[in-house]
């Protein structure tokens, strides 16, 4: 499931909008937070870059799932 959610956000990072690869790692990162209820689920679930999801962490910064357009916009959900 996590390539799947990789390839929707393109390689984007949604925190510093940097490229994500096989080579610069990435690590899943729940929207809703599991002990609030969120689940491990598609809906659920971005990827963020290590460092990024440190500090989503640590200064509480809420982060909302990148989705591509057809037309190559980001849009925020």
């Amino acid at each position: 499931m996590l390539t799947r959610i990789w390839r929707s956000q393109r390689g984007i990072c949604p925190m510093c909008k940097g490229k994500t690869t096989k080579v610069i790692k990435w690590n899943p990162h729940y929207i809703k937070p599991k002990h609030l209820g969120g689940q491990y689920t598609f809906s659920n679930l971005v990827v963020l870059h290590p460092d990024c999801r440190r500090q989503v962490y640590s200064l509480n910064i809420n982060i909302t799932k990148l989705c591509y357009k057809s037309n190559d916009r980001i849009k925020e959900v």
